[in-house]
């Protein structure tokens, strides 16, 4: 995982029939999914699907993280809006910042002053 040399490429692990049960190949192949930067291609994940299916092992799990990363990286990439190029949260903060001003003058406004 952490790209040094392998004895045997994670396909020929998950396919050994000696190399553990199938929850540990699914735990093995969802670590290597979720620490890869740059998801497996389509069909990458078809041999792996395929292997692990062979190996007996249930697939949901690999659907959720499916789910999980690709929610992850939607949340992680900012929204364009239109052709603004202001980030999200720098217009709410300065949206917030000048709302509060407002605020802070009216009840300086409504305090009654001691003559």
């Amino acid at each position: 995982m952490s790209k040094t040399t392998l004895d045997k490429s994670l396909l020929d692990v998950i396919s050994d029939p000696d190399a553990g049960t199938p929850e540990d190949k699914m735990r093995l192949f969802l670590i290597y999914y979720i620490s890869t930067q740059q998801a497996p291609s389509e069909a990458d994940l078809e041999q792996y699907k395929k292997a692990l299916t062979d190996a007996g092992c249930n697939l949901s799990p690999l659907q959720y993280i499916k789910q999980w990363k690709a929610f992850a990286k939607m949340a992680s990439t900012p929204a364009s809006y239109g052709s603004t190029t202001t980030k999200p949260m720098g217009l709410l903060s300065r949206v917030m910042n000048t709302g509060s001003q407002f605020v802070m003058e009216g009840v300086k406004n409504l305090v009654l002053k001691q003559q």
